[in-house]
């Protein structure tokens, strides 16, 4: 059977055209045949799928536990970056935790980077060690700490500082450094050769003549003699002349290294533990019937004065200059978090 078919119009001359072929049409046992033919191979493939879906668990636990196959790159992939983004979340939210303890929010963004710094030096150094991290404050936590109008904001500013930082700490020789920081110096930072039993020659004395400004810089106690004596461990018999006369020294930089009554030795730091002072560099004078302690800054003295820093990035220094000037010799190296 054939069919005519009719094609458009004369292009040229306006006037209709006719174009007729013809086609033959597949007869009805075609049809048919064809028909048979896709569903024989529709079902060949819905088969050959089952098979495999049964037979693929097995063939590949079969081979993992021989160890003769390995998966390969791009399964490996679709594995662990998931994974490893989820650590990463985990390892930022630490970090911003342990950073909204360390220090105020009110600071300089560049300053708060500079602290992020160390907040991650110092927890890389103690995973290393097999120590226990600092301590990472709760979104509870930080609300109480803020308040929750400031929470938001206050913790923005912090993770902002832990993610524009990603993976950056302070290095001496390939080493992690000591990340020391202090609210507020007493005008110079300490220095230090060795802390704890390790070397520390990146710890060096630098001025900090802008932290007299600070509110922190200066406090004064009162204690009578007897709460004197029992502060600092003296004996009853020790008396009130030999209190007077206690002798006081000194590092270069203004920080008591050692507070001596009579026989008595006692550190600088161990000072400020007993009495809960705000600084290791103070001054010791009977005024009346009482012995006054005058202390200058907050904090132990060493490594980065967080007040000086924000002097600084308020002079334009960002946090990697801020970082050298406190540690000097140290480098800036990019890990792997």
């Amino acid at each position: 059977m054939n069919i005519i078919l009719v094609i458009g119009r004369d292009i040229i001359s306006s006037q209709r055209t006719y174009i007729v072929q013809t086609v033959p049409i597949l007869n009805e046992n075609r049809v048919h045949e064809w028909r048979d033919f896709f569903m024989s191979e529709k079902i060949k493939t819905i088969l050959a799928l089952l098979i495999i879906i049964i037979l693929l668990p097995i063939v590949l636990t079969f081979f993992l536990q021989s160890g003769k196959i390995e998966l390969p790159n791009f399964m490996d992939r679709l594995i662990k970056v998931p994974q490893e983004k989820e650590a990463e979340e985990e390892a930022t939210e630490v970090l911003t935790g342990i950073l909204a303890g360390q220090i105020s929010t009110d600071f300089d963004p560049e300053v708060l980077k500079a602290q992020a710094v160390l907040v991650r030096t110092g927890y890389e150094r103690d995973k290393a060690a097999g120590k226990e991290t600092a301590y990472s404050l709760s979104l509870n936590e930080m609300e109480q700490m803020w308040g929750s109008e400031k929470l938001k904001s206050n913790y923005e500013r912090c993770r902002r500082a832990v993610v524009q930082t990603k993976g950056e700490v302070l290095t001496y020789h390939d080493q992690y450094i000591l990340p020391c920081y202090t609210r507020v110096s007493a005008g110079r930072t300490r220095e230090a050769d060795s802390l704890g039993g390790e070397e520390t020659p990146y710890l060096k004395s630098v001025l900090c003549d802008s932290d007299i400004l600070s509110e922190d810089y200066l406090a004064v106690l009162f204690y009578s003699f007897d709460e004197f004596r029992k502060k600092m461990g003296l004996s009853e018999e020790v008396t009130e002349e030999e209190v007077e006369k206690i002798q006081v020294k000194t590092d270069t930089a203004g920080y008591v290294s050692q507070v001596k009554v009579g026989e008595f030795v006692i550190s600088g730091d161990e000072m400020r533990e007993r009495f809960e002072l705000n600084s290791p560099c103070f001054f010791i004078r009977r005024v009346d019937d009482q012995m006054r302690i005058v202390t200058k800054g907050l904090g132990h003295g060493y490594g980065m004065s967080q007040y000086a820093a924000n002097i600084m990035a308020s002079s334009e220094k960002n946090y990697k200059e801020i970082l050298t000037f406190f540690f000097p010799g140290t480098v800036l190296t990019k890990i792997i978090e």
